[in-house]
């Protein structure tokens, strides 16, 4: 896997003082939230009551971090390949920013609806309706050769009630429109 997710952890004291410490960690060196929290607060023995702050972290956990808490479901996404970290944070990037994943199943449940990533909404159609026929049994050959299909409108006509793009880290990002389906694993 390459680079880890990362969170930069200090205190408050610490960091709003000269001196104060701050240290780079990675969430999938621990196994759980509780783990977590237990070496960050063995980080700042020296306080009395250490309070926690985060400062920086990965991109992909965006939208599971904030200054003041993190939502024990990152140390999942943390195990996840990069590309699946990447294909969550896009999701949770524009959808359901209240309703966090609560489970490994709902986070397999985002990447079974990730259809992949495309150049354009054209591409995407395109790639769609041609999986779309040979699934089906549709023999295409010659059959292309004869058909002149404006798949850019294709994507703005029809595909995209039944698709989201979304713009994420300079890439476009496919996913079934989740007021179509249900997240129910």
């Amino acid at each position: 896997m390459t680079e880890s997710p990362y969170v930069f952890v200090t205190t408050y004291a610490a960091h709003n003082s000269i001196n104060g410490s701050c240290y780079r960690l990675e969430l999938d060196d621990f196994d759980d939230f509780d783990e977590f929290m237990t070496h960050c607060s063995g980080l700042f023995s020296n306080e009395s009551d250490p309070s926690i702050m985060f400062v920086d972290w990965s991109s992909c956990l965006k939208s599971f971090i904030i200054e003041h808490g993190i939502d024990p479901i990152a140390f999942k996404i943390a195990e996840l390949n990069k590309h699946d970290r990447e294909v969550i944070a896009a999701f949770y990037e524009v959808f359901d920013t209240h309703n966090k994943p609560e489970s490994e199943d709902h986070l397999h449940s985002i990447l079974n609806r990730f259809k992949g990533n495309f150049a354009t909404g054209g591409d995407f159609a395109e790639h769609q309706w041609r999986e779309n026929a040979e699934s089906q049994g549709i023999e295409l050959t010659g059959l292309i050769g004869q058909l002149a299909i404006d798949w850019e409108r294709t994507w703005d006509a029809d595909f995209g009630f039944e698709y989201v793009k979304i713009k994420f880290l300079n890439q476009n990002y496919f996913f079934e429109n989740t007021n179509s389906s249900s997240f129910d694993s």
